[in-house]
């Protein structure tokens, strides 16, 4: 496998346990339970599977999972054009095959295969700020603990995914908590549901270039330990 494949297969396979993990959560809904108890199963499926691509394949591509994630890397000048579009092609199919794969092994519900949506209320806007401010929070953590400091896999991976848990307890009750737009994408082809799906790509991408501006900001002249592989 040659070098600029093996982060892209590394990218696909992390993003599809990712999503498996996130979707897969979202549909296992308890009538039992709780609203809080259910957004709490939902954060720690995605929260668990994201630590364990990270162990994966930090090491392959900077295990980033996410589309708002490489486009910040990029606009730091981190990866390629090239290699950054490779990785979001590959995120969008990991999210498509999880999809498959749940909705394969799960009735379609009222969840719709773990589809994020605007909850009754919300105006989209008020999503769009719910969702870059808990992807402001995922992406300036990675880019701190993988760009600034290079920190070893077990540490990113108990690291990012505690950011990621507190944007999702941020946006989730509101927005169904993406700060993805994969993880959002994959679900919404397969279950033919785009009401305000443009919110999943306006809000993270927006985060994300916020994040990379003030990261960018607060670094300007310091060396950085390396730059995430991939």
């Amino acid at each position: 496998m040659t070098e600029q494949i093996r982060p892209w297969m590394a990218e696909l396979v992390g993003t599809f346990v990712l999503v498996l993990g996130a979707a897969g959560s979202a549909m296992v809904v308890v009538d039992e339970l709780s609203t809080s108890a259910n957004m709490l199963i939902a954060v720690l499926g995605s929260v668990f599977a994201l630590s364990a691509g990270i162990y994966m394949f930090y090491d392959v591509s900077g295990a980033q999972f996410n589309p708002a994630v490489t486009v910040a890397l990029f606009v730091l000048g981190k990866i390629s054009l090239v290699a950054g579009i490779g990785n979001i092609v590959a995120q969008i199919i990991g999210a498509i095959l999880a999809t498959a794969v749940l909705a394969s092994a799960i009735p379609l519900g009222p969840s719709n295969y773990g589809l994020t949506t605007v909850a009754f209320g919300t105006e989209p806007w008020q999503a769009v700020i719910l969702e870059a401010t808990g992807t402001f929070i995922l992406v300036s953590t990675i880019l701190f603990v993988a760009v600034r400091y290079r920190v070893p896999a077990a540490a990113a991976a108990l690291a990012i995914p505690t950011a990621l848990a507190a944007g999702l307890i941020v946006s989730g009750a509101l927005t169904g908590g993406s700060l993805n737009p994969a993880r959002t994408l994959g679900p919404a082809l397969l279950s033919g549901e785009f009401a305000n799906h443009w919110v999943y790509w306006a809000g993270p991408l927006a985060g994300a270039l916020i994040a990379s501006l003030v990261f960018a900001a607060l670094t300007a002249g310091q060396p950085t330990d390396a730059e995430p592989p991939g």
